[in-house]
């Protein structure tokens, strides 16, 4: 131990004797060391980390499938997960569903919360920090107005009034009473500040699936047990209803539901990206130790002429660049504290345990152990040539003026053709992303999103339960939008683009009606006047929906060409009509098809029905401006507080905005890859930068003799750049090789793009072969300024 600490000593007096050595060390490493560090926190909690509940590994969602209608994940409908609750001896199921609630009061305000079984937090097996959850009772409509809130809301809305429990709110117009207040950071499957019983009054349809159906494994049962007795239920359920016809039930982990294979493969090739960014880095510093040793040798052979045997020169070595390693580390730890905050703020917040990142004890080892591994890692060739001394061949090279042998020449150009081609991979696989992402950015949606800001509002079942008070509302509301100054149009629909979308059960009018498990569905939307024109979804075949499709008038509809081409390809659907459970509608137009579930999918058929013939409660409102949308909210929140202080508007944003989150999961890789594929670059040519250099220093007499012997000034620059552009072909022909491998993990996130795009391979090798050949063009032309004279007298 003795000798360690003597080695230890020695090792922090030879490093401090290189600052400049040591400083572009610990730079490099904390470059790599931080982006992993960075990523580790994100994959921690994602991957290893367990989720935050009780036993999480026994929770589960429980999906509805059909093979004859394509169904792999189906919500339920509410008395199939009513049914499962009651016949599942070896799952405790939870139903539940996402809902709004207005909060009245002196401010006004709507959260974003779910309706939920009463049984719901014993799933989750979570109890409330104040109060009690539901109970059974509660569960059914007139007792079911009680809520439990989050501990956020308590303390932002409330104060953290601790008599919070049994005070009475103001909630969607209705008197509820608050029973309980939930932990702090207690989170569900989506923001919720607000939870109340479901609300049941025996009219749930089994047709209608919006049930999300979330259960814990009962003490004693197995995965395997449970999937097969759900299974058996849904069988019976099928036998036994006609709308359940064909339909089964699988069971998935709650983990492997969030954070699915798709999502599991990005963060095997980010991880790749960023071990991929730490190897450039050891392959640099190796390169800068490997000339440190070369100009050590001297030391080393007088060390080993005084008794010190290979294993303790080896540990010399390692000892320094495990210093190296843990100075990395510590910069590369602080720089991560930013890695971080970068990576949550492009994470869309839907991502669940996005808020649980950051630095604990799990990333601090994390940290520790691979700054350890690296500095063994580039430590180690050093390491095994200081333990390996000759000391004939050294004083021969020495005699010569060469600080280095040939294979320590070749060692440390592998190490530079091992940086290129790494750069390369990432560089390539980088572009293909940013290509694919560009794409997606240039796709016609079908609409203009440009200049659109919306916001939604929801009107309470107690104040505007009659139809016709909601469609007098938004009536009233979007003649008073139309009036505020820069709106050139504005209309609503029950969802936007990019927004999802309800769905119902169809066939054609005249044809004969099918049974309930073989009716098609199609996405619905209950729109109003105007939100054609204020989208610019353009009408090609017939007339929009106007104010005269109102209750009262003929039922009618407009459909988009994917639904027309279905079903009247080549023919005029001007005047058919399509047949729903609440009765028939004529198609009275037909409108551009729209990219509403995002530009990397296909446009779907849709059809849109009048929202003053169903009065639809809760809309959101798109507002077309000639001016910067964003700045038009404060004026749009007045008119829908003048029309009734108590109703809030939420959601408010640009169209724009919309459609960027709509394909935020699909970016996050690009921007990860190109910074590290921008990093790995920098480094890679740095490396090259740093062989070349070294090299001509290496070949001073060389370029001396040949300088004295005739030589031009661009022959020595020939001379150099072919070397360089040996390394950096090999590199590159290499990294094409591994990239072509790489790249095709990449299919799933490329849209429009192959991943052999010859256009990205070419670029980025022609970009890369530049790069490397001006990183060597700078050593070569101080090459050219070498004296023979003064090269030969330094001999």
């Amino acid at each position: 131990m003795e000798s360690f600490f003597r080695d230890l000593r020695y090792a922090v007096r030879s490093l401090a004797r290189s600052p400049g050595l040591v400083a572009a060390a610990v730079l490099s490493l904390a470059l790599g060391i931080g982006a992993n560090t960075t990523i580790f926190s994100a994959i921690d909690v994602f991957i290893f980390r367990p989720l935050p509940y009780p036993h999480a590994e026994r929770i589960v969602n429980v999906w509805t499938t059909n093979a004859s209608r394509g169904w792999q994940w189906a919500p339920a409908s509410m008395p199939d997960a009513l049914e499962w609750r009651a016949r599942a001896h070896t799952l405790d199921v939870a139903p539940s569903y996402g809902a709004t609630f207005n909060m009245g009061g002196e401010r006004p305000e709507r959260f974003e919360g779910a309706r939920v079984g009463w049984n719901y937090f014993r799933v989750l097996g979570v109890a409330p920090a104040m109060g009690r959850i539901f109970l059974p009772e509660e569960e059914t409509k007139g007792r079911d107005r009680v809520v439990v809130i989050s501990n956020e809301l308590w303390r932002r809305r409330f104060a953290g009034d601790p008599g919070i429990v049994g005070r009475t709110l103001l909630i969607n117009g209705e008197r509820h009473t608050v029973v309980g207040v939930m932990p702090p950071g207690f989170r569900t499957v989506g923001e919720s500040d607000v939870w109340a019983p479901l609300g049941l009054d025996g009219k749930e349809a089994r047709d209608t699936r919006y049930v999300r159906a979330m259960a814990r494994l009962r003490p004693g049962s197995t995965f395997e047990a449970a999937q097969a007795e759900i299974a058996g239920v849904a069988s019976q359920l099928a036998a036994q209803y006609p709308e359940d016809q064909g339909n089964g039930a699988r069971i998935v982990t709650l983990r492997d539901d969030l954070y699915d294979a798709t999502f599991r493969r990005a963060t095997m090739i980010v991880s790749a990206a960023v071990l991929f960014v730490l190897l450039i880095a050891c392959a640099n510093v190796a390169n800068l130790l490997l000339a440190r040793a070369a100009s050590r040798e001297k030391e080393i052979a007088l060390r080993t002429a005084l008794g010190a045997g290979r294993l303790r020169l080896a540990r010399q070595f390692l000892i320094e660049s495990s210093l190296l390693g843990l100075a990395g580390g510590a910069l590369g730890l602080l720089l991560s504290v930013w890695g971080i905050r970068g990576l949550v703020a492009i994470m869309p917040p839907e991502f669940f345990g996005v808020e649980r990142i950051g630095i604990d004890g799990r990333v601090l080892a994390f940290t520790i152990g691979i700054s350890l591994a690296a500095g063994l890692l580039f430590g180690t060739a050093p390491a095994i040539q200081a333990a390996s001394p000759n000391l004939k061949e050294s004083l021969t090279e020495g005699g010569r003026g060469a600080t280095v042998g040939f294979r320590r020449g070749r060692l440390r150009a592998a190490l530079v053709v091992t940086e290129i081609a790494l750069a390369l991979v990432l560089l390539v696989s980088a572009g293909l992303l940013v290509k694919s992402y560009l794409g997606m950015r240039r796709t016609d949606l079908g609409f203009e999103p440009r200049h659109v800001v919306t916001f939604r509002v929801s009107l309470p079942q107690s104040t505007y339960g009659d139809s016709t008070r909601a469609i007098a509302f938004y009536d009233q509301l979007l003649q008073r939008v139309r009036a505020v100054p820069g709106v050139q149009a504005a209309g609503a629909s029950t969802t936007l683009p990019m927004r999802g979308s309800n769905s119902s059960t169809y066939w054609i009018d005249g044809q004969p009606e099918p049974p309930d498990a073989e009716k098609s569905l199609v996405p619905f939307r209950v729109v109003t006047p105007g939100y054609l024109e204020a989208m610019r979804i353009r009408v090609v075949r017939g007339r929009p929906l106007t104010d005269q499709d109102r209750t009262g008038a003929a039922p009618v509809l407009v459909v988009n060409e994917s639904f027309a081409r279905r079903h009247w390809a080549g023919g005029d659907p001007i005047g058919r009509r399509v047949a729903f459970t609440a009765g028939a509608r004529e198609i009275v137009g037909v409108v551009r098809d729209t990219r509403d579930f995002g530009p990397d999918d296909d446009a779907p058929a849709v059809v849109y029905l009048p929202e003053l013939q169903s009065g639809a409660r809760t809309l959101s409102v798109a507002v077309r401006s000639d001016r910067d949308p964003g700045s038009l909210i404060p004026a749009l929140r007045a008119e829908v507080q003048a029309l009734d202080a108590d109703q809030p508007i939420y959601d408010a944003g640009t169209m724009e905005e919309i459609v960027v989150r709509s394909i935020a999961g699909d970016t996050i890789m690009g921007r990860l890859l190109s910074l590290f594929a921008g990093i790995a670059l920098v480094m890679a040519v740095m490396g090259v930068y740093g062989v070349m250099a070294y090299s001509v220093a290496q070949r001073t007499r060389e370029v001396g003799v040949r300088m004295a012997l005739g030589a031009q000034p661009r022959d020595i620059v020939r001379l150099v750049l072919r070397q360089g552009t040996f390394l950096a072909g090999l590199g590159i022909l290499i990294g094409l090789l591994v990239a072509a491998g790489v790249t095709r993990l990449l299919a799933a996130f490329l849209h429009g793009v192959s991943a052999f795009d010859p256009l990205t391979f070419g670029l980025v090798s022609v970009s890369l072969a530049a790069a490397a050949l001006l990183a060597s063009l700078l050593p070569a032309r101080r090459a050219t300024r070498v004296d023979p004279l003064v090269a030969l007298q330094t001999e």
